[in-house]
């Protein structure tokens, strides 16, 4: 008898534990569809922001990225809209969106810069100093330099270069780069990459100036800039060869 009766409040309490198990998940259950709820009907898109300098109109930015008013706040793919904008825009250099409860969402971009003009088959190309084609040009602009002795293959717009030397690729960007980041870009005319241990470009409109390779190169763009400050009147014309600073020179057209 003794045992049956214990056997009975066994039972009783596995019952009890199990309807219990069930109340809290039905309650969590619940829960989780309210808040589910609460977020499909209150958290709408009521201002899609655009932020940041670009060449792009606010209202051709928001069509591209998908995200319309009306629509659920988090709901969306950023994700996705981020690549649609950047396979839309090839002059796109960075997109960031940002959720700002209760209604706004707020896109920020930002543009490339191109630094030089480069040819393929096809026609003249601007790159940006990332190795990313931006357009096709007829000419190159003011202010970019045109290089020599590379050759883009399958160029197309925002996608990044790919040369038939692809060896050439690491140095030149950063022979570019660092003439950005000296800014001396502006008085570069033509960049002769022909050969990577003969490199030579053209500076000021008044000279011929061979580097031979990148090495040292903050360091022979700094005779550079000594010997045409220091040494050289406004009026001269010639050849200054960097190749090696130890002999760094000048010779005279």
């Amino acid at each position: 008898m003794a045992k049956d009766v214990k056997r009975r409040r066994r039972r009783r309490r596995r019952r009890g534990r199990g309807g219990t198990v069930l109340l809290t998940t039905l309650c969590v259950l619940l829960a989780a569809a309210g808040i589910i709820a609460a977020v499909t009907v209150f958290f709408r898109i009521g201002t899609v922001e655009v932020r940041g300098e670009t060449r792009y109109e606010a209202a051709e930015l928001i069509k591209a990225s998908g995200i319309e008013k009306g629509k659920n706040m988090f709901f969306f793919n950023k994700f996705a809209s981020i690549n649609h904008m950047f396979a839309e825009f090839p002059y796109l250099r960075t997109i960031t969106i940002r959720r700002h409860l209760p209604d706004t969402v707020e896109i920020t971009v930002s543009d490339c810069t191109p630094v030089a003009v480069m040819s393929a088959e096809s026609g003249s190309w601007l790159v940006d100093g990332n190795g990313k084609l931006l357009e096709q040009t007829a000419a190159a602009p003011e202010g970019l330099c045109t290089v020599k002795g590379v050759v883009l293959t399958d160029p197309k717009a925002g996608a990044h270069v790919t040369f038939s030397e692809p060896e050439k690729e690491k140095p030149l960007f950063f022979l570019l780069n660092t003439f950005a980041d000296d800014a001396i870009i502006q008085n570069i005319g033509e960049v002769d990459f022909t050969q990577g241990y003969h490199i030579s470009f053209t500076y000021a409109g008044r000279f011929t100036v061979r580097i031979g390779t990148t090495e040292d190169l903050e360091k022979k763009l700094k005779y550079l800039r000594a010997i045409v400050e220091d040494k050289l009147t406004p009026n001269q014309r010639g050849v200054i060869d960097v190749s090696d600073v130890q002999t760094a020179h000048f010779i005279p057209q």
